[in-house]
């Protein structure tokens, strides 16, 4: 088998200049834009703001995840798949599913206030999930992120994020400027949401959408609910999983413990962003491929799964052989432990992957309780791992029970079922051969 190095850069530099390629770069370049931010701003606003009120803010935020993840993207790819297969039916998906967020909103954000209500948490706690909560009332336009998605013009996408980071940092810097409240940092954090929604909403106006088009129909709205509200649940389940070490880890460990394993998986999401975005921007094209023929569609997924997966194969290689001198470069001493926690954490990237590839399978097939189950399975493996291996290892210990228990869950789940039995053998055959080339006779 012989790979000709000149063919596939020229293959490689084609399939940039077409609307796909694109769509990654600019999305690549929003993303890009954001992790520097993080490494410059960010770094500025957590020093200036110190331990307590930088833990108040991102409490809110956190708090306010919880309530607010079912309508906050978890249920994209559901939008997009009902759009490529029924394109004549654009104006009422659009429609229903925002009419969905907005009553959505209405109810999560009155039990959010009761809560809040009874609540002990301080006025001035109260008063920042509050602030941060009222931005996911624009998600009735977040619809278009996926409408983008399903019709190729990924690259407004990234160019409407790109736009709301770089408000988002000048803000910030504005209020370093002029020393204002903690208040006003979390207004600067519901700007990020309500911005980038509104930016979707010109880009979509623009292209020649019009909101007019978008109809709602209880009829048609009933048998998505189902399949809508199981994603947002399952992405609430991995909100979860992502929580549990820290939990755990500040129970056994302390705070310190926490903050060096917090830095390490930030920047190892860093990279598992680039892996996302290759997947939603690819992901129409393999649902078109299977409406055309079963064949096609298993030979493209074949080929983006073993593309992303050994992506992600060496990029945590080298980040585990860069993490020593480049943590230490980048956050000073203090975080020098993190160093270790990232060589250890970063390699659960390839099976991170897997599990998003089988995500957007399980939303396409119709299999969505498959995958949550997974999921569940892997949340379960990990609380027994953490509960093993932290009193014995450490936060080294909660890595490593990230990196294994995930896998254990879809070896222990997917062979349950026909369909995921199916697509866990296509996994392995993937990862067995390069599907690019073919073997010379």
């Amino acid at each position: 088998m012989t790979i000709n190095l000149l063919q596939l850069k020229t293959i490689v530099l084609q399939k940039l200049r077409t609307s796909y390629g694109k769509g990654i770069l600019w999305l690549a370049a929003s993303r890009i834009f954001w992790i520097v931010n993080t490494l410059t701003v960010g770094i500025l606003v957590t020093r200036h703001l110190g331990p307590e009120k930088f833990g108040m803010l991102n409490y809110a935020i956190s708090f306010s995840t919880l309530f607010f993840m079912i309508i906050s993207g978890s249920g994209d790819p559901l939008i997009s798949q009902e759009i490529i297969k029924s394109p004549r039916r654009t104006g009422e998906i659009l429609g229903n599913i925002a009419l969905l967020h907005g009553i959505l909103f209405t109810l999560f954000f009155s039990v959010e206030t009761v809560f809040l209500y009874f609540s002990v948490l301080s006025s001035s706690q109260k008063y920042l999930c509050l602030i941060i909560s009222l931005a996911y009332s624009s998600y009735i336009f977040q619809v278009i992120h996926p409408y983008f998605q399903a019709t190729l013009q990924v690259k407004k996408n990234g160019i409407c994020f790109l736009l709301a980071f770089v408000l988002y940092a000048l803000l910030r810097l504005l209020a370093l400027q002029f020393d204002f409240s903690l208040g006003f940092y979390a207004w600067i954090e519901a700007f990020l949401h309500i911005s980038t929604n509104l930016f979707l909403l010109a880009a979509y106006i623009f292209s020649g959408g019009k909101l007019r088009e978008w109809k709602i129909s209880f009829k048609t709205i009933l048998p998505v609910l189902k399949p809508f509200i199981l994603l947002s649940c399952g992405g609430l389940v991995s909100v979860i999983y992502s929580r549990t070490d820290i939990m755990m880890l500040e129970y056994f460990s302390g705070a310190e413990a926490v903050g060096f394993y917090s830095l390490a998986v930030k920047i190892s999401d860093s990279f598992l962003v680039f892996g996302t975005i290759i997947l939603t921007t690819l992901f129409p094209a393999i649902i078109r491929g299977y409406e055309k023929s079963p064949s096609n569609g298993d030979r493209y997924l074949q080929k983006l799964t073993f593309s992303l997966f050994y992506l992600m194969l060496i990029t945590a290689a080298a980040a585990a052989f860069a993490a020593e001198p480049v943590t230490r470069w980048l956050f000073g001493e203090k975080f020098a432990p993190s160093a270790g926690i990232l060589q250890i954490y970063v390699f659960s990237l390839p099976t991170l992957i897997l599990l998003c590839i089988y995500h957007n399978i399980a939303i396409y097939r119709k299999k969505i309780s498959h995958y949550i189950l997974t999921v569940i399975t892997g949340c379960v493996l990990n609380f027994l791992g953490n509960l093993w291996l932290i009193p014995c290892s450490g936060v080294r210990g909660a890595a490593l029970s990230s990196v294994f228990c995930m896998p254990l869950g879809i070896l222990l789940t997917m062979p349950c079922f026909i369909q995921s039995r199916a697509l866990l053998m296509m996994f392995l055959r993937s990862l067995s051969h390069l599907p690019f080339c073919k073997a010379e006779r």
